[in-house]
């Protein structure tokens, strides 16, 4: 089989360069369980909530801070629908028998569930009824481990406003729709009561709201934000107060705001996005947000994603805002991305650096179908639906975790689902672990996965800077002639993808720099870039977990006096002590030296390593063999492929000739894992601009090349 042959010193030439056929993706199981690996561990055999029948959609599922979890759903359409809910218990591994909530649900307007520090929660829905709809909620006691008797809020319209659902720590629980007239209706519950009463509605009544959103703050006040259909306001109501105060009007435009998205967090900060369309085509729109750093503080100016990313210019829907703990806020959303279909994208902002780089979580996802939360320490938990194939009649529920220190995993399939597609939603437990329901049809699904399963992948990976940073991707740098700099994010762990991500820019480097990329220098956790410049100074550029190197971020200069060396590359870690290192030849003699990396993320020459190493392609290949120690790929002039084991010593070994014929390419270079098999691949372009991926097998060589790209003879450098 070609797929399973070595490159042997036997090879020739045209073999070298001719791209093999490419391996076929495993066939995807519909039958349970699919068990998904996340770092080190693994998420739980998925279980069924509901036995087949009637098609389900999953609403939400939320965890208490005492562990308790809740998951609700839909069964059924029309008449025959049913809202329904079950509940796990605090230190449980079991769920409780399903209630039904209501026989007669709208399927077409919100349901909201919220849970609260004690392990309480309450549900708010809308019936279905056509000529006098109402709101219904219904509370969990905590105490009782039941629910309690439903409550009829009042009369609902079906407007833009929607309905919110929101709950301080203390208990205190509010619910906002529209109703009649486009005038809001507010009902709050005091902590322990049993009784909703009616608050007053915030000015600008009378205004057709493009969306609205309440929450409830620590200390009670109510906050609320809303479009007009051209602005953006928020207002809020004390605890006691007569009135709400003023409408703030933070945005406003000629063209459509619509989907306002609020949330707050547990210090107080709050956060708001919002779209504007522009004019009435709404093929184009923005991404705003604002931001509000204390409770009594005021709003930050709006800020816009920028635009000139195609990211944040199509979007599509839903947008979730997260506040986690140091006021760092986390969007995630899908956007339309041209010709590539719907994907989902993420972005982060702190209040020191700002936002991040917008990230690509995955693409030929679903719209409509996105689900996100933020736990107490930081994790970021996001779930959505995933088409295995491109004419979309299958799709997989899938997951990806933020860890505190801002690394993504890759996407995890937890379950499958043929024609109808299925819906699901992910809540962040009380410590990092997650529990996630899906719903695959017929049946409802649950799988959990644990706190110690993700701080398992904290290790930083071989050219992964903007991926996956869990071992299952890498990235390819090209620079044009002009100094325009893109990345290639890998789509490696992504389980029906063999090619390379859209290009992100990383902007103009001077043509006389050299960039090498770089693992992690200072034990940050995060991958690094090296650049020496034209004076021959050495310099670090550190972009932080999930971001590119950009060349206006701040640096550091590491070395001086690099102009006599070339050949820049880093192989990995060749000393043993757990960093990346780097070597270089020095042009007179061609001498290879090694530069091992410090604690206090310098270099050190630490002394020769090879002699006669000029006219060869020099790569620092990473650890092919997998013993731990970096290793190094040599191309001699006659062509041959040499390649040289590092010994974990400060040294390398012997060279082995892996093969003969690849004197036809204009670049080699090592990008990481590019597949997600877990071992170190190989990156080949050639005189026609077709760049080929070798697999590497983990033994030390590589067992078969695929086209994973074309027209890269644009780039003058690849890396």
């Amino acid at each position: 089989m070609k797929n399973s042959r070595v490159i042997a010193a036997s090879l020739v030439s045209t073999l070298a360069v001719t791209a093999w056929a490419a391996p076929q993706a495993a066939a995807y199981t519909d039958t349970y369980p699919i068990v998904a690996t996340l770092g080190t561990g693994t998420w739980t055999t998925p279980v069924a909530l509901t036995a087949a029948g009637a098609g389900a959609r999953v609403v939400d599922v939320r965890t208490a801070g005492d562990g308790t979890v809740f998951a609700l759903w839909i069964r059924g359409s029309g008449d025959s629908a049913k809202l329904e809910v079950t509940v796990r218990p605090a230190g449980s591994g079991s769920w409780g028998t399903t209630r039904v909530l209501s026989a007669w649900p709208s399927t077409s307007d919100p349901v909201r569930l919220v849970a609260g520090s004690d392990g309480s929660a309450t549900v708010a829905w809308v019936d279905g009824s056509v000529l006098d709809p109402k709101v219904h909620a219904i509370t969990y006691s905590a105490q009782k481990k039941t629910w309690q008797s439903e409550t009829v809020l009042g009369s609902y319209t079906h407007t833009f406003a929607g309905l919110s659902l929101s709950r301080n720590a203390s208990g205190r629980t509010v619910a906002a729709w529209g109703a009649k007239g486009d005038t809001d209706v507010y009902k709050v519950r005091e902590a322990g009561a049993t009784t909703w009463t009616a608050v007053p509605a915030p000015p600008q009544q009378g205004v057709m709201k493009w969306g609205a959103e309440t929450v409830m703050e620590a200390d009670g006040t109510l906050l609320r934000a809303w479009s007009s259909g051209r602005a953006v306001y928020v207002s809020r109501f004390a605890p006691g107060a007569a009135e709400w105060t003023e409408p703030n009007r933070l945005f406003v435009t000629e063209n459509s705001v619509e989907e306002v998205n609020l949330a707050i967090g547990a210090d107080g900060v709050a956060a708001l996005a919002w779209r504007e369309r522009d004019g009435n085509v709404g093929k184009v729109r923005r991404l705003h947000t604002a931001f509000r750093a204390t409770a009594d503080g005021p709003w930050t100016a709006p800020e816009t994603l920028p635009t000139d990313n195609p990211v944040s210019a199509r979007l599509g829907s839903p947008v979730r805002v997260l506040v986690g703990p140091g006021g760092v806020v986390t969007l995630v959303w899908i956007a339309h991305d041209g010709n590539q279909g719907l994907q989902t994208y993420t972005a982060t902002r702190t209040p020191t650096d700002g936002w991040s780089t917008i990230r690509k979580l995955s693409g030929m996802v679903t719209d409509g179908a996105l689900s996100a939360s933020v736990g107490a320490d930081g994790t970021v938990r996001a779930s959505w639906l995933q088409s295995a194939e491109y004419t979309n009649t299958k799709w997989t529920y899938v997951t990806a975790t933020r860890t505190p220190d801002g690394r993504w995993t890759s996407e995890k399939p937890l379950g499958a689902a043929l024609a109808e597609v299925p819906t699901g939603a992910v809540t962040t437990g009380t410590g990092d672990g997650a529990t996630v329901v899906w719903a695959d049809g017929g049946r409802v699904w649950t799988a959990d996965n644990s706190a110690a399963t993700i701080r398992a992948t904290r290790a930083d990976k071989a050219h992964d800077y903007v991926n996956n940073y869990d071992g299952t991707g890498g990235d390819v740098l090209a620079r044009k002639a002009d100094g325009s700099t893109v990345l290639y994010p890998s789509r490696g762990g992504q389980y029906n993808s063999i090619t390379l991500y859209e290009s992100i820019p990383l902007g103009k480097w001077p043509t006389t720099s050299t960039l090498i990329p770089f693992g992690d220098i200072d034990k940050d956790g995060c991958n690094d870039l090296l650049v020496r410049d034209a004076a021959g100074d050495l310099y670090r550029y550190r972009a932080g977990c999930g971001n590119v190197p950009l060349p206006q971020l701040a640096s550091t200069r590491i070395g001086v006096g690099w102009t006599g060396m070339d050949a820049f590359t880093s192989p990995g870690d060749l000393t043993g002590d757990g960093r990346a290192d780097l070597i270089a030849r020095q042009v007179a003699t061609g001498d290879l030296y090694l530069y091992s990396a410090t604690s206090s993320g310098t270099l050190t020459r630490t002394g020769r390593v090879g002699t006669g190493w000029k006219n060869l392609t020099i790569i620092g290949a990473g650890d092919l063999n997998e013993d731990k120690a970096g290793d190094v790929l040599a191309r001699d002039a006659s062509g041959n492929l040499w390649r040289y084991y590092g010994t974990g010593k400060g040294t390398i070994g012997r060279g082995t000739k892996l093969g003969a014929g690849w004197g036809g390419f204009t670049s080699l270079s090592a990008a990481g894992d590019l597949n997600g098999d877990g071992h170190a691949d190989l990156v080949a372009r050639t005189k026609t601009g077709d760049l080929l991926r070798y697999t590497g097998n983990g033994k030390g060589q590589f067992i078969a090349s695929l086209k994973i790209g074309r027209g890269w003879n644009g780039f003058t450098w690849i890396g």
